[in-house]
């Protein structure tokens, strides 16, 4: 195999811990978090303090669509929204639609929870443009639609705060060309199919491997699935083995779904640790372990928990009147956790505790 051995590679790596730039918004104050960064975390500041809700004049009923709750980012969102909802006394309903390949049960959420007079929608969307008729019903209704931390294409949207999933596939590529050293295979197994998540990590990852300097770089195998089940990876995993047997790096929208391609390398006789893997979202701590001992490689985590913290206060704000409420799109915080950073990071920052110590 061509893939470099990780002790070659560590400090290219660890240099590439990142975390997006937030789009300045002139208007919005402390609406918009400013934190320093280092080793994949926010340092100083608390990230939560920099957000700031004005306390409800009255109860509120807000309703929050996700996408669904089979992963660890979406189950640490909605456990973030209850406990946010909880300190600011506002009631809060949370609807899935039951995976990113159902996009008519959000929709028809959503006209529910237009129907009922919320008094704010928090949403993780589906689709970025499929709801967007629906968001100006809502602002025509007086309901504010709080977004992310994926953001709806609709300029209607009182919030939009975006993850920049497109930097993390570029990020996911060149952490690959690093390791690989600008030549090798790549499978691409992307879990969640059907949604923008999983087709825009895609764009992004495409983009920066069509570049010149990426010519090498060949990804051998590819496959998508409508869920995030590690059985289909392993299965997708096999069936490359057998097609395209020389592998030198494995990509997987989430680290649930890369375990099934580690059970399909250990049973054709091959050490996970001599194939790059990369992709997104820690699932629980046992993913953090694998992250510390080398197995995987390069992880970009976004932060759910933040998200839903912010897009509830914001609501708040919106409500109220008072307070601030940015007006251009937010870039979300996101992190590159590597065998070198993971065990410097404050995991709460990102996922909730309880989440990552369930058992799957």
């Amino acid at each position: 195999m061509r893939y470099v051995r990780k002790e070659s590679i560590a400090i290219a790596i660890s240099l590439m811990v990142v975390l997006t730039v937030l789009v300045p918004v002139a208007s919005a104050g402390d609406a918009i978090p400013r934190e320093a960064k280092q080793d994949g975390q926010y340092v100083g500041k608390p990230v939560t303090d920099s957000v700031v809700a004005t306390e409800p004049s009255r109860d509120y009923r807000f309703t929050a669509l996700l996408p669904h709750r089979f992963e660890a980012d979406l189950q640490s969102y909605a456990a973030a929204l209850e406990d946010e909802a909880a300190e600011l006394g506002v009631t809060i309903e949370i609807s899935d639609s039951g995976g990113y390949d159902k996009p008519e049960n959000q929709t028809a959420q959503f006209e529910a929870a237009i129907a009922s007079e919320t008094d704010a929608i928090i949403l993780w969307p589906v689709s970025v443009d499929g709801l967007n008729p629906l968001i100006e019903r809502a602002n025509a209704a007086g309901i504010p639609v709080c977004a992310g931390p994926v953001a709806p294409s609709s300029a209607e949207t009182t919030v939009r705060l975006d993850n920049d999933i497109h930097s993390m596939g570029v990020k996911i590529a060149q952490g690959v060309r690093k390791a690989l050293k600008g030549k090798g295979n790549v499978y691409l197994l992307l879990g969640g199919a059907g949604g923008s998540y999983a087709s825009t990590l895609r764009q992004g990852l495409e983009d920066e491997l069509a570049k010149k300097k990426n010519r090498n770089i060949e990804i051998t195998f590819e496959d998508d699935f409508p869920g995030f089940d590690p059985a289909d990876t392993q299965s997708a995993t096999e069936n490359a083995l057998v097609a395209e047997p020389e592998v030198d790096a494995i990509v997987t929208t989430t680290m649930l779904e890369m375990t099934g391609a580690i059970q399909a390398l250990r049973a054709a006789g091959q050490d996970p640790k001599d194939v790059f893997l990369a992709g997104g979202g820690v699932q629980t701590t046992g993913d953090i372990d694998l992250i510390k001992d080398g197995t995987f490689d390069l992880v970009l985590q976004d932060s759910p928990v933040r998200a839903a913290q912010w897009l509830t206060r914001w609501c708040v704000n919106q409500l109220e009147g008072s307070g601030e409420v940015p007006t251009e799109v937010i870039r979300a915080p996101f992190a590159a956790f590597t065998p070198k950073n993971v065990g410097k990071v404050d995991m709460e920052v990102w996922l909730d505790p309880g989440v990552l110590e369930r058992d799957l």
